[in-house]
C-alpha cells in the first residue's frame, strides 16, 4: 500500500513537470507571452514623437467654451488655450524643451499610468459628463500604444484612460512655466 502511494506521487510530480515545460515557468506577465513588445515610452525621447493633455471644459455655449491643451516633445512644451467647439486659439505660448528633460517627463508619465487603457461601451467622449471636465490624453508617433485616450471629472468608470488622471494632469501643467499664470482666467466649469 505505501508503495502505491510513492507511485502515485511520482507520477503527480512528473505531470507537473511536463506542463511547466509545455506551457512554461512565467506567469503569463511577460509582454513577449503576448506577442507584443513592451513599450518603453522614455526610450522614444530622441525621437519625433510627442505627447499631448487636453482638458475640455464643460458643454456650454460655444462662445464661453473653452479648452486647454498641452503638446509635449523633446524640442517644446505648448500651451495653448482654445474657444468654443471650432477650436479658435485665444492665446498659445511655446517654451523649449530637450530630449533629456523630454525623456524625464515621458518616464514620469509611464510610471503614472499614461499607457493604460480599458475597454468601454461608449465609443465617443463627445457630450460625457456634460457638467464636468473631459481629459483626452494622446501621442504622436509612438507605435504599439493607445494614441488617444480620454477620462472624465464625473466618474472614474466612464472612460478609455486606466492610469491616474488627476496624476497625469499636473504631469503636464509643471511642464509649462507659470502655468497658472497662463490659465489665470480660464474658465472650465
Amino acid at each position: 500500500m505505501p508503495r502505491i502511494i510513492y507511485i502515485i506521487a511520482g507520477v503527480g510530480i512528473a505531470l507537473i513537470l511536463i506542463f511547466l515545460i509545455f506551457f512554461g515557468f512565467d506567469s503569463g506577465q511577460n509582454p513577449s507571452n503576448t506577442g507584443k513588445k513592451a513599450v518603453v515610452l522614455a526610450d522614444q525621447a530622441f525621437s519625433d514623437v510627442s505627447v499631448s493633455a487636453t482638458i475640455d471644459s464643460a458643454i456650454k455655449g460655444d462662445d464661453v467654451h473653452r479648452a486647454i491643451k498641452i503638446t509635449i516633445d523633446n524640442q517644446n512644451r505648448t500651451l495653448t488655450v482654445y474657444q468654443g467647439y471650432q477650436g479658435t486659439v485665444l492665446k498659445s505660448q511655446s517654451l523649449d524643451n530637450n530630449p533629456t528633460a523630454f525623456k524625464q517627463f515621458l518616464a514620469a508619465l509611464q510610471t503614472s499610468g499614461f499607457l493604460l487603457s480599458k475597454k468601454t461601451n461608449i465609443v465617443s467622449v463627445d457630450g460625457q459628463c456634460p457638467l464636468g471636465l473631459r481629459y483626452i490624453y494622446a501621442s504622436s508617433g509612438i507605435e504599439d500604444i493607445p494614441n488617444n485616450l480620454w477620462a472624465t471629472s464625473c466618474s472614474a468608470k466612464v472612460g478609455t484612460f486606466a492610469g491616474n488622471a488627476s496624476l497625469i494632469n499636473r504631469l503636464f501643467q509643471n511642464q509649462i512655466t507659470n502655468y497658472n499664470d497662463l490659465v489665470f482666467g480660464v474658465k472650465l466649469y
